[in-house]
C-alpha cells in the first residue's frame, strides 16, 4: 500500500521511529505477541521495518532500519508487510487461545497470566494449585486439535468499554485496558477474552498444535507448544531411540530414571575420591594475583568442580581449569576467584576466547571453544 510519512518521533543514526499519514495494516506488539515487520519502499530507498508499536487508534509506530537513502516526513512510500510473518503469528496467537481456554476448563481454578507468542514456539504461563503433568498436557493438546479441526469462526470485535463489560463471560484485565475502544476476540459458543492481538479467522487455519514441554511447580507452570507437523519428527526420534536402548515406549521412563539415578550415585563417588586427586596445576601471578590453571584430559566435570573447589579454598585467588574432552568442539570451563578480583562478564566477552556462561558467588562455568590455557592466561590479564 501506499502511505506517506508522518511523524518521526524518534532518529538514532540508522535507526528511526516514525508513524503514517493514514490507517496502517501493521499489527502493534501487545499481548504477549510481538508487532509486525516488512518493509518500506520509495524513488531511491528502502527500509526494513523491524517493529511495530502501539500509537493511537488507527496508526501504529513504526520501527524501521534504513538501508538505502533517507526519510523524512511527507515522503510517500511503499509499505509492504511481511504476510507470510503475520499469518503465522496469527496462528500462533488463536492456538494459544485455544489452548489456554481447553487448559481452564479441563482444570477449574487454572489461571493464565501471560504468554509469549512466537514464530517457532509459544510460551503459555499460569497458575495452578495443584500436579500439572504430561497426563494433562497431552489430553489439552487433544482437545485443543479437536477445537482447530471443527472449523470454528474466529471474530474480532471492537467495542466500547460500556459494551464490553456488557458481554457476559467475557475475560478481560480490565486494570491493563487504557483505550476507548476494547478489542474482544470471540469464538462462537467456546471462548470470549480481550485481546490486542492478531488472529485468524477461522480455527481450521491454526493446523496442528503440538505440546513440546511441560515445566514448574504448584502454583507457577509453563506449557510451551508448536505448529505443524512435529509429530513425525518427534516420533522419527523417538524410534531411533527405543531402537538404540532395545526396549518399548513404555519402558523408557524407567530405563531413564535408572541411569539418572546411577548417574547420581555416580557423581557422589566422584565427589568422595576427589579430596585424593592431584591435579596437574600450573601457577602464575597475573597483576599480583595468583592464578592456579590445568587442563587435563578425559576426567569428569564433576570430580574436576570438586578439585577447583578445593583449589580456591586452600591458596589461590583465582582457579581456571578446561575440561578437555580431547575432541575437536567447545569444552566446559570452570572459574572461581577470591573477592572477585577480575570481571567475570568482561573475561566471557573476550572474543579470542568463544565462551559461553554465567555464574555468581565469585564463579563462573560455561562452554569454551579456546583449550589454549596461555591464551586464557592473556584473556584473564586483559580484564584485570
Amino acid at each position: 500500500m501506499k502511505a506517506v510519512v508522518g511523524d518521526i518521533a524518534w532518529r538514532e543514526g540508522k535507526k528511526l521511529r516514525l508513524s503514517l499519514d493514514r490507517p496502517c495494516p501493521m499489527h502493534p506488539e501487545g499481548g504477549g505477541q510481538p508487532g509486525d515487520s516488512g518493509f518500506l519502499s520509495w524513488d531511491g530507498g528502502k527500509a526494513k521495518v523491524t517493529n511495530t508499536l502501539k500509537g493511537n487508534h488507527l496508526s501504529p509506530i513504526l520501527e524501521v532500519t534504513l538501508q538505502k537513502g533517507e526519510l523524512i516526513s511527507g515522503m510517500e512510500v511503499d509499505l509492504e508487510r511481511d504476510e507470510e510473518r503475520n499469518f503465522i503469528l496469527s496462528r500462533m496467537h488463536s492456538a494459544e487461545h485455544v489452548l489456554s481456554k481447553v487448559m481452564e476448563t479441563l482444570k477449574p481454578g487454572l489461571s493464565v497470566y501471560k504468554v509469549a507468542v512466537g514464530e517457532e514456539r509459544t510460551g503459555v504461563y499460569f497458575h495452578y494449585d495443584g500436579p500439572v503433568d504430561w497426563d494433562f498436557a497431552f489430553l489439552a493438546e487433544q482437545e485443543a486439535r479437536s477445537v482447530v479441526a471443527s472449523a470454528m469462526p474466529v471474530e474480532i470485535l471492537e467495542l466500547s468499554v460500556d459494551e464490553a463489560r456488557s458481554l457476559e463471560g467475557l475475560k478481560a484485565r480490565w486494570d491493563r485496558l487504557e483505550d476507548e475502544v476494547v478489542r474482544v476476540v470471540k469464538i462462537p459458543n467456546f471462548d470470549l477474552i480481550a485481546c490486542s492481538g492478531s488472529h485468524v479467522s477461522n480455527t481450521s487455519h491454526i493446523g496442528d498444535i503440538c505440546v513440546e514441554s511441560v515445566k514448574g511447580s504448584s502454583p507457577e507452570w509453563e506449557i510451551v507448544f508448536s505448529l505443524g507437523d512435529r509429530f513425525s519428527m518427534y516420533s522419527r526420534e523417538m524410534r531411533r531411540l527405543l531402537s538404540r536402548l532395545n526396549c518399548s515406549p513404555g519402558e523408557l521412563g524407567k530405563i531413564f530414571d535408572r541411569l539418572s539415578e546411577e548417574n547420581r550415585l555416580l557423581s557422589k563417588q566422584l565427589s568422595k575420591v576427589a579430596p585424593y586427586v592431584e591435579l596437574p596445576w600450573e601457577e602464575s601471578v597475573v597483576r599480583g594475583v595468583n592464578v592456579s590453571y590445568c587442563a587435563p584430559v578425559g576426567l569428569p566435570a564433576d570430580m574436576l568442580s570438586a578439585c577447583g573447589r578445593k583449589k580456591i579454598a586452600q591458596s589461590s585467588e583465582v582457579v581456571l581449569i578446561i575440561c578437555d574432552d580431547g575432541g575437536q568442539g567447545p569444552v566446559p570451563f570452570m572459574l572461581w576467584q577470591n573477592d572477585e578480583k577480575l570481571d567475570s562478564k568482561a573475561l566471557l566477552a573476550v572474543p579470542d576466547l568463544e565462551a559461553r556462561g554465567g555464574g555468581r558467588g565469585g564463579s563462573i562455568s560455561g562452554r569454551t571453544g579456546c583449550r589454549s590455557l596461555e591464551r586464557w592466561i592473556k584473556a584473564i590479564d586483559s580484564v584485570m
